[in-house]
């Protein structure tokens, strides 16, 4: 029998539920699809996937063969959120980045109407609708999520050229249209399928974290002084490492890093040559979908610079390591990137502030005649790299 239409007191809340589940794994995904036709062709999309790097790492078995039946087709009509999201995020990541960035704890806010607030929108009311453990949904908030939702596809809409307000049209019609009890049931059961199949995945993306952090480094094998010198740094404090010439600072760092990388296992090691930046991809591209990245102070400086049109945020970091740290002093370009961390720190809303590593032969005196100046000289520059704990002397 069909059910009565929205706002009807007989209507079941489960039927709110089965609703929300249409539109999350069905409608929306359609209005985002069309969004990915406007920005990907998809004889082409298969091409422009394996370029980038980031997607080879992400995108599972099962992403590969939707995104080449796609090629062969002629159409996206298999992709689902997830899919679409990663996609774009990736292959435009500057041209479609949120107001407040890709990875912002705070959701869009009304007044934030950029396409890539929307697909973030997408991306978090889906998950939402497919992890709630309540299947009971109350008029308000079916209002609430289906408001939304006009409200996204109004401005989606656009973006596709579609006419005659087509993308609200079918919002509404979700929203008001009668469900019979067989309709409703089939609804049901797709969100817990697809619930299930989440689950299943996060928990073996669990497992494999699980994995990853219960390995210790061991690409390098340490001396006993050498992971005495590492002692600090791989708790994740910024510390300066100050050892004479030929003791291996280098191993220290390699094996500080492994350590680090064990710790956030996404991205792969890239070294950029400063000489190629104007022959190669633009910095930001390359710095964001990497995880271990080599450049001169002075590229990055650059790039940290408010003015500057290829801008990064020094939050995109996790660990900065400075070789011959004693350098972060005055005007040099090392200090410029510490007073870039230290802005950030100190007057940037984000909780995210990266490790901070430094690795010199000698810290210097700064041409001290006496021993409280050459003590005065190595406090600066402890604070300078945000330190409060300097290793020098292994244990003997």
């Amino acid at each position: 029998m069909d059910m009565a239409t929205l706002g009807n007191p007989g209507i079941s809340y489960k039927t709110h539920y089965a609703r929300l589940g249409h539109a999350a794994q069905n409608l929306i995904p359609r209005f985002l699809q069309e969004v990915l036709l406007y920005y990907e062709n998809p004889r082409n999309i298969d091409y422009s996937c394996n370029k980038n790097y980031q997607l080879l790492c992400r995108l599972k078995s099962s992403d590969w063969t939707k995104i080449k039946d796609a090629v062969n087709k002629g159409s996206y009509q298999d992709f689902d959120i997830p899919l679409i999201y990663t996609i774009l995020r990736n292959i435009h990541y500057t041209t479609l980045e949120p107001t407040n960035g890709w990875d912002s704890k705070i959701d869009p806010q009304p007044h934030q109407m950029k396409t890539g607030d929307d697909l973030e929108r997408c991306r978090r009311r889906r998950n939402k609708i497919i992890h709630r453990g309540n299947t009971e949904v109350s008029d308000q908030e079916l209002h609430d999520y289906f408001d939304e939702f006009g409200a996204i596809a109004s401005r989606l809409q656009i973006i596709c050229n579609k006419k005659n307000n087509e993308f609200v049209l079918e919002v509404e019609d979700l929203r008001n249209c009668s469900m019979d009890e067989d309709t409703e049931r089939k609804y049901l059961e797709e969100i817990e399928e697809w619930r299930c199949r989440s689950l299943e995945y996060e928990k073996h993306i669990s497992q494999l974290k699980e994995h990853l952090l219960e390995r210790i480094p061991s690409l390098i094998k340490l001396r006993k002084y050498q992971e005495e010198l590492a002692e600090i740094a791989v708790t994740g404090q910024n510390t300066i490492i100050c050892v004479g010439t030929n003791a291996g600072k280098t191993y220290v760092a390699y094996h500080i890093i492994e350590d680090h990388l064990i710790k956030y296992p996404e991205g792969k090691i890239y070294k950029w040559d400063a000489s190629l930046e104007g022959e190669c991809e633009p910095f930001p591209s390359i710095v964001r979908r990497v995880t271990l990245f080599f450049c001169t102070p002075k590229s990055l400086c650059n790039h940290l610079d408010e003015k500057s049109k290829n801008k990064i945020p020094m939050d995109l970091f996790t660990l900065i390591v400075l070789d011959e740290c004693h350098h972060v002093v005055r005007r040099n370009p090392f200090n410029e990137i510490m007073n870039y961390y230290r802005r950030h720190k100190f007057e940037s809303e984000s909780s995210m502030t990266p490790q901070v590593l430094g690795l010199t032969a000698s810290p210097g005196t700064n041409r001290a005649d006496d021993g409280f100046s050459a003590v005065q000289h190595l406090k600066c520059l402890m604070a300078n790299m945000d330190v409060s704990k300097a290793v020098s002397c292994p244990k003997i």
